[in-house]
């Protein structure tokens, strides 16, 4: 075993000097060489141990699609120069990239050994026990009831989009629906995860899942792709890890035969998402589309991430001074939240100037410091959790921050050694993570504090133990009345 193992690296490496041929008769592909090197490598290494491997291998999906495909595209010719950087800008970029996924993957290996060396005698689970039943039951029935208040919130929008245009949700939206309801709404997707955390069986689990797949269908309607996609990259990690968590019944939750479907459903799912990107723009006035050359167009369109980090180094001199934007995104959603705005904080959201100038969103600074009123009209190029990082930190931030995410990629998903709520943050946290590369870096810790999201666990919590409490005095009753031994 250990001999087809260390094969199997040997070719590997063989592999990548092959690869590495291009680059000796070009030295502008060295760099991105490398950078497809190191990430095809990370993705093998996950795929060798998939089921304890799966957030890994979602991320490094998320930084090619949002990172490096236009950026492979652009180098190796296979498509037109759409914004032209110089070559300056274009190593920055790629030097970033090639330290992120360097720094990432090694400690990620580093952590997972540590793991496999350390032998910690863990207490497992009851998943059988009263306590996970009536979560289970629980967290089910909620999600089913606040399910239809967060789709008349969603259709809300997704109507809204479809008179108005994609843009104009961002300059002029205003919700119809009573902040009751979409705050009822809001619980949905939250209740969901709990529901998962608590370890149903497959049957029970699919039946959930369909109405959670169905939203997020749904949410295409409101011109925006990656809700969808991170909804289901976290589907797909989750079912991965049930393959070993709770299956006394050695059922497949997600096999060879489901990968195979899988595989053959990436294009039609490209070309959905292709589509809805070319439609948003059409809806209140645009151009045609064409889908003859959708999978490049798609792989093109979504690889913009790479231009922010440019532009964050091109526009740093435009930038506002003193400003430190990692934990920006936590900042004003604290600033953001009820109790906040009740002692007078001062608001950020939306594309206005003031939130470009004055919030803490790298993101809204240079979106507007580049577009202008373009960007008051609703447009924005998004973020970058690397570009955020090298602005602040440099490279050490760019170290710093990898070395974080390895760690929480190899410890924090480990759903085995985890009890319901943990476990229900972190399946939350996945969401945000696999946004890094075209979002905040630490949009993941927006949802740990996010008061919905505690709102929810707490309800949940309160009203199963309510009911465990409940049921558990009943039992004793009739026990006693049986005359049993209590």
């Amino acid at each position: 075993m250990r001999l087809m193992i260390k094969s199997k690296w040997v070719i590997m490496i063989l592999l990548d000097l092959f690869c590495l041929l291009p680059a000796i008769f070009n030295q502008n592909l060295t760099k991105i060489t490398l950078i497809l090197i190191v990430w095809s490598n990370g993705i093998v290494y996950a795929l060798d141990d998939l089921n304890n491997r799966s957030s890994m291998l979602a991320f490094l999906i998320s930084f090619f699609t949002f990172l490096i495909g236009r950026q492979a595209m652009e180098r190796f010719g296979i498509y037109e120069v759409e914004h032209v950087f110089s070559e300056e800008l274009n190593l920055l970029a790629e030097n970033m990239l090639l330290v992120s996924l360097i720094v990432l993957l090694t400690f990620y290996v580093i952590f997972n050994s540590f793991s496999r060396k350390k032998t910690v005698n863990t207490t497992r689970s009851d998943y059988s026990s009263m306590n996970y039943r009536m979560i289970r039951e629980v967290s089910r029935f909620f999600f089913m009831v606040t399910f239809l208040f967060n789709l008349v919130t969603l259709l809300d929008i997704v109507i809204y989009v479809l008179r108005n245009g994609y843009l104009s949700y961002y300059t002029s939206y205003t919700s119809s629906v009573p902040y009751v309801i979409k705050k009822i709404g809001e619980m949905s997707p939250i209740c969901y995860w709990v529901f998962l955390a608590a370890m149903p069986e497959k049957k029970e689990t699919d039946k959930v899942t369909l109405f959670y797949i169905f939203y997020l269908f749904i949410t295409l309607g409101t011109g925006k792709r990656f809700p969808f996609v991170a909804g289901m990259l976290t589907i797909f990690v989750y079912y991965l890890s049930r393959n070993r968590i709770n299956n006394e019944k050695k059922e497949v939750w997600f096999g060879r035969r489901h990968m195979r479907f899988l595989l053959m459903a990436v294009p039609l799912v490209m070309l959905l998402l292709f589509v809805i990107g070319q439609v948003r723009t059409t809806i209140g006035g645009g151009s045609a589309y064409n889908i003859s050359s959708f999978i490049t167009d798609f792989i093109y369109d979504q690889g913009s991430s790479i231009n922010f980090i440019k532009r964050m180094e091109k526009f740093k001199d435009y930038l506002p001074r003193n400003k430190m934007y990692l934990f920006g995104s936590t900042y004003e959603k604290l600033t953001g939240n009820v109790i906040f705005r009740l002692m007078g904080a001062t608001q950020y959201k939306g594309n206005t100037a003031m939130h470009a100038l004055q919030g803490y969103s790298l993101q809204h600074a240079l979106s507007y410091i580049t577009m202008g009123s373009y960007y008051l009209a609703g447009h924005g190029i998004g973020s970058c959790y690397i570009a955020e990082a090298y602005h602040d930190y440099g490279y050490i931030g760019i170290i710093l921050v990898n070395i974080v995410y390895a760690f929480i990629f190899s410890k924090v998903f480990d759903l085995r050694k985890k009890n319901i709520w943990s476990c229900s943050i972190t399946l939350i946290m996945l969401y945000s993570l696999l946004l890094a590369p075209r979002g905040s870096a630490d949009g993941f810790i927006i949802d740990i504090i996010d008061l919905t999201t505690w709102g929810t666990i707490f309800v949940i919590w309160v009203t199963s133990t309510f009911l465990l409490s409940h049921s558990g005095n009943r039992l004793i009753s009739r026990k006693a009345a049986a005359g049993e031994v209590i």
